[in-house]
């Protein structure tokens, strides 16, 4: 062994034992290539390097054997040169690509560098171009005889090269169609540098506003706008298949001076550019393909809004819009969410959406509304109005007019089960059991290519073109009569597959690079031949799509393709309980698995060695007598479970699976692509000896289970080749754990196993490695189990962290005794941190309930675990508890850092120094003050100069932090700090009229001296109620008479502001003014009239979002601007 072992190759020499020259040929140049390979991960390599020669040598002794002739030494020689030449072209074309993915990675750095730098651009030269004298109304000529609709808010909307536009205003509109109560035109946006290109629709709505209840009408108003302005701000309620709002206005006075008492709403939508789908149906039915992907996009859509509490409550084919892509997809869109059937409710005074005439039956209509006086909407009803457009989409859209109900349709068609199943979920009568749109998304009809109709189906009255719809062409009945069936694969029109990672579970995984972004995927491939479970997969698979947490692999897409295959006896042998083949008439043959009963729920992620996949050409008494084989060898089956089952059944199995041809589904799940680097191979390059890194990968695996296990997945599969290691910049790597065994709710039952005639020991091999599986799962007492078993997983995971690395007989040693009901930790187990040991004695418990969950070690504050979130929350915490033990030495070093001199030297660069003369004026002005004061009988007070920072300001409150922690400020004015000190003192005597002189403080955010501002108040305290009047006359007076004591003041129109609470208060409560917003909107009113504040720009940051004032407010609001008049 040399020094650096095993870093460096051992030096291994040969002899000679009479060995053939091709063999020793062999085992010298395996020797020379192997042990390099090796020591270039740090491996232990001499049982490796003794297994290879074993290899070679039992090769040659079975060649030998079997009289077969061994290649010569010279023919040796070239296989071995062709190999390396290949090995070597391998390594040339892997750089290259390697070469070109970097180079790759730097144009689209360099990509996205340039287009943040314009966008920046374009955001300077908007805000340069926001002042009133370059408004885009005067940069272009040609629309100043148009109409102009300008929006409060900036808009901004993406054009077909993806470039963002900003914009304020909309021109140039053009007629398209009449609603019931709306009109869409078409308009294009004003730019800084003229007309856009980029059409859009305008939704406009005029509402008369005679006859109507003004508070009532007021408050529908403020909620659309409400519901508008986070349609349109609020990134939730952004969805791919939810048409945007890029803008809104509510206009209460009439756009035509011809119309009285109106109020119109204008709402600005994306331009779709293949119309609506109601539109495409007039014409005809899209394909059945189109139908399905489609069905799922929208259904999403709706899963979307009612995860938000939303409810659309008028979806129709008229409001799902189409539109075409970059990539020249289409793409469907629902329109109006949330906003629309409020608009009908305003402009009808009654709920809802507003009934048409219509040839349609009232059976058609949601059975919770119809008939209904005020109907109440709510998702399932969205759940039965968007079935109705499902139905059109593929019967035709006057399917509403030729059929009376959905009940009659389905009666008049002999529909396939998968889309019969659909259709009653869609239209269920009862409202409570209609199911919510997630349902519906894994259902078979829209996730495989079911047929439309039955085939060759005797009492299939579909075939009677009668009972057609009339506009039901031949293309039409053979999209129903026929399969649609597609020769060629999305996965092969879609990726490149470049190498196979590995074989388990159900299916294999492949390494594939997608075409069209040239990213790589790890793409596992699961075939069945049933659709009995199918929907049951696609469920898991859907659940596992939700993990989103960087230390698990992220489920990216999935989709399932359909293809005919070879009779089942070429692909596997499948054995079913003998009622179920006589009622049904078919195979149970689900899973291309020697077990066709599935046990332990849907275990195709993990991957276990006992799995055989259907690519045998051997006959059938071939394959019986492997079956046999296998199930004696492996423990799937004994002997005599195989041969218990009777001989007929056995023979009729046999027929019926030769005679029967089969359609294999391919069910894809293309997820994250990890490096072949996991945490067995940090462990194998002694991890035990760096406890920083061993608690930083734990504590990123105990993180990644509480995501998982907080979805109600239990993995099942937990161990060191599941958790990849990617790289990172500190060297130790970040965690992502892969590989799922999926057990939605983690419940399992060892009877239900027993039945199939599984023994706990086969139950284990199908769930995971031996070494790491929970005792409850291998027991038959115990058979429930739940995510505890992933933390017993965790327990042996963290041990070989922990401890050096080990192999073959002292692995099996060692963990066999930490897997007693009592463990016991090998004597040279001494970690230098004693709570690792604690860890992993908690872990292994045999006692589920006992063992602690992902969310305990999480919170258990002895753990040193180095994870920079939790150190971040804790920093947080321990900053805003005062009691914690640290809380004043962070306070107290954060007063010892020392100032840095240039900001010491700019802290009051910006303050201005008063000259003598004015310093004269300002104290001849206060004489003058101080004598109308006191003709008042008023006493001067001293100045509060700092006090507690007070909630009633805004963020412009110069705050400052002592020394002890405390939050303070300086005056914002001189009331709070009299106001303060009057609470306080309310039993002492006071003065009833004092005045005082001081400054008062506003933060400038430049990390400079605060704006400073001279003020003098006088103030009136008093306890009785009674002459209220007279004390505000008197304040009154005493204004006055400083305006006449200063003459500049005289022949200057002044104006008072009364600063009453109350007042304002009813003034909002007038106006309707919301309670979160009042607080903003009184300060921006506060600048009305103030150097330059007109009320066009009081108006614009009061529909700002920061103050989110609804238009109809602001209009009443205008209505107390006195001096505006």
């Amino acid at each position: 062994m040399t020094a650096t072992y095993p870093k460096s190759p051992p030096i291994i020499t040969m002899k000679n034992y009479d060995l053939k020259e091709v063999t020793t040929f062999k085992i010298q140049k395996y020797l020379e290539t192997k042990p390099k390979l090796f020591a270039q991960d740090a491996q232990e390599m001499i049982d490796q390097i003794v297994e290879g020669v074993r290899d070679i040598l039992e090769d040659a002794a079975q060649a030998k054997a079997n009289g077969k002739h061994l290649p010569s030494l010279e023919e040796e020689r070239e296989r071995h040169e062709a190999s390396l030449a290949k090995l070597a072209e391998e390594e040339k074309e892997g750089a290259a690509r390697k070469r070109r993915e970097e180079k790759q990675e730097e144009e689209r750095a360099m990509a996205l560098t340039l287009q943040q730098h314009i966008y920046q651009n374009k955001q300077q030269a908007m805000e340069s171009n926001r002042r009133p004298s370059n408004t885009p109304q005067q940069s272009s000529t040609s629309s100043e005889a148009e109409e102009i609709i300008e929006f409060e808010q900036l808009c901004n909307a993406t054009d077909q090269s993806g470039n963002t536009l900003f914009f304020k205003s909309v021109t140039s509109k053009r007629h398209l169609r009449q609603g019931p109560v709306s009109t869409i035109y078409e308009v294009r946006p004003l730019l800084n540098n003229g007309l856009g290109n980029l059409p859009m629709a305008l939704k406009q709505t005029v509402i008369r506003t005679t006859n109507k209840d003004p508070k009532k009408f007021s408050l529908q108003v403020q909620n659309l706008e409400s519901r508008l302005m986070d349609l349109k701000s609020v990134k939730q309620f952004h969805h791919p298949h939810l048409v945007q709002v890029l803008g809104f206005k509510v206009q209460d006075s009439p756009m035509d001076p011809a119309i009285a008492d109106t109020c119109t709403i204008s709402i600005l939508l994306p331009w779709a550019d293949w119309g609506s789908l109601q539109e495409l149906l007039e014409l005809s039915t899209p394909g059945i393909g189109k139908v399905r992907s489609w069905t799922r996009d929208l259904l999403d859509a709706l899963h979307f809004l009612h995860d938000k509490k939303l409810v659309h409550g008028d979806i129709h084919s008229g409001n799902i819009l189409l539109f075409r892509e970059s990539n020249g997809q289409t793409v469907p869109k629902i329109s109006d969410a949330w906003y629309q059937s409020e608009i009908h409710s305003i402009s009808s005074n009654k709920p809802g959406r507003l009934q048409q005439k219509t040839g349609k039956s009232a059976y058609w209509l949601p059975p919770e509304i119809a008939g209904r006086s005020n109907p109440v909407y709510t998702s399932k009803t969205d759940i039965w109005d968007f079935g109705v457009v499902f139905v059109q989409m593929i019967f035709g859209f006057n399917v509403q007019q030729t059929f009376t109900s959905p009940k009659i349709l389905m009666e008049s068609f002999a529909l396939s089960l998968p889309l019969k199943e659909l259709l009653s979920k869609f239209f269920k009568e009862d409202e409570q059991e209609r199911p919510r749109a997630y349902v519906f998304g894994p259902s078979e009809f829209l996730a495989t290519d079911a047929r439309i109709l039955l085939e060759n189906s005797p009492a299939a009255p579909s075939t009677n073109p009668s009972v057609l719809p009339p506009d039901f062409g031949e293309r039409d009945l053979l999209n129903l009569t026929a399969r649609q069936r597609s020769s060629r694969s999305r996965y092969e029109d879609d990726f490149i597959e470049e190498a196979k990672l590995g074989k388990g579970g159900f299916g294999e995984v492949v390494k594939a690079r997608m075409k069209l972004d040239g990213q790589v995927y790890a793409i596992k491939k699961i075939k069945t031949r049933s659709e009995t479970n199918l929907d049951e997969l696609i469920k898991e698979v859907q659940l596992l799509s939700r993990l989103n947490h960087p230390a698990v692999v992220r489920y990216n897409n999935t989709w399932v393709e359909r293809l005919p295959g070879h009779s089942d006896t070429e692909d596997c042998t499948s054995t079913s309980d003998p009622s179920e083949e006589d009622s049904e008439g078919n195979l149970s043959a689900d899973i291309e698995f020697e077990s066709t009963n599935n046990t332990g729920g849907l275990d195709f992620m993990s991957s276990n060695a006992n799995v055989v996949y259907g690519d045998d050409d051997s006959d059938g008494s071939e394959d019986d007598e492997t079956e046999e084989e296998a199930g004696s060898e492996d423990g799937m089956f004994d002997h005599n479970e195989l041969s218990s089952v009777d001989g007929g059944t056995n023979a009729r199995v046999s027929r019926l699976a030769r005679s029967r041809r089969s359609i294999i589904t391919t069910l894809y799940i293309a997820m994250e692509y990890c490096e072949k680097r996991t945490l067995r191979d940090i462990i194998a390059r002694d991890l035990y000896k760096d406890t920083l890194a061993i608690w930083h990968l734990f504590s990123q695996i105990v993180e990644g289970l509480a995501h998982i296990h907080g979805l109600g997945i239990v993995h099942r599969d937990l161990k060191p080749e599941n958790i990849f290691i990617t790289s990172s910049p500190d060297r130790i790597g970040n965690v992502k754990i892969g590989d799922f065994g999926l057990a939605i709710r983690g419940q399992f039952s060892v009877e239900r196993a027993n039945e199939n005639g599984m023994e706990p020991d086969d139950m284990t091999r199908s769930i995971g490695t031996a070494y790491y599986s929970a005792p409850e799962i291998r027991s038959t007492v115990h058979g429930i189990y739940n995510t505890k078993v992933d933390m017993y997983s965790l327990g042996i995971i963290f041990f070989e962290m922990c401890y050096h690395p080990m192999l073959g007989m002292e692995k099996d040693t060692v963990l066999g005794q930490l897997r007693q009901p009592k463990p016991v930790l090998p004597l040279d187990f001494k970690p230098s941190d004693n709570s690792q040991t604690n860890v992993v004695l908690s872990l292994v418990n045999h006692n589920p309930n006992e063992r602690p969950s992902s969310t305990n070690l999480l919170e258990d504050k002895e753990l040193p675990i180095q994870l920079e979130t939790r150190k971040g929350k804790r920093a947080l915490t321990m900053l805003t508890n005062p009691r914690s033990s640290h809380y004043h030495e962070v306070i107290s070093r954060l007063f010892s850092v020392p100032m840095e001199p240039i900001k010491d030297f700019a802290w009051d660069m910006s303050v201005k120094t008063l000259s003598p003369q004015e310093l004269h004026k300002q104290g001849l002005v206060k004489q003058e003050l101080i004598s109308i004061f006191r003709l008042h009988g008023a006493l001067e007070t001293p100045q509060s100069s700092i006090h507690p920072r007070s909630p009633h300001y805004g963020d412009n409150a110069f705050q400052l932090l002592d020394s002890k922690g405390n939050l303070l400020q300086l005056p914002y004015d001189l009331t709070l700090g009299k106001a303060r000190m009057m609470a306080k003192r309310s039993n002492d005597p006071i003065a009833e009229r004092t005045y005082t002189f001081g400054n008062v403080f506003r933060d400038k955010n430049d990390g400079g001296h605060p704006l400073m501002i001279g003020e003098a108040d006088f103030d009136i305290f008093t306890t009785q109620t009674s002459d209220l009047s007279f004390d505000d006359a008197e304040v009154l007076k005493v204004m006055d008479e400083i305006v006449h004591a200063f003459p500049s003041l005289s022949t200057t129109p002044m104006c008072f502001h009364l600063g009453h609470s109350d007042l304002l208060q009813l003034i909002f409560d007038y106006c309707g003014v919301q309670p979160s917003s009042r607080p903003a909107a009184a300060d921006v009113l506060s600048k009305l009239n103030v150097r330059g504040h007109n009320w066009q720009k009081i108006k614009a940051e009061l529909r700002s979002q920061s103050v989110n004032v609804f238009s109809m407010s602001v209009s009443d609001l205008q209505k107390f601007d006195f001096r505006g008049k």
